[in-house]
């Protein structure tokens, strides 16, 4: 599954911004749509941001019991989503 997100950069703290990028058309509007599809789900919640005219979905990862698990079924719905 990690293919098919793009990282903006490697962390440096507890925030990441990445992208979905396995899909065709336009990458920013497939973002704007994925975090529509994931808060109208209620099953997790990530920000955006923008930089440099890119849109990114970002999240942050405070609970110190977040597992490589929670993330990686973070990853699998973003997919769905995007589908």
């Amino acid at each position: 599954q990690s293919g098919a997100f793009q990282v903006l950069k490697r962390p440096e703290s507890n925030i990441v911004c990445f992208r979905y990028t396995a899909t065709d058309g336009d990458l920013n509007q497939i973002q704007k749509n994925i975090r529509a599809k994931l808060l109208a789900s209620e099953e997790y919640y990530i920000v955006k941001t923008e930089i440099d005219g890119q849109f990114y979905l970002r999240v942050t990862i405070i609970n110190p019991l977040t597992a490589k698990e929670d993330l990686q079924a973070l990853m699998q719905k973003i997919a769905s989503l995007a589908e």
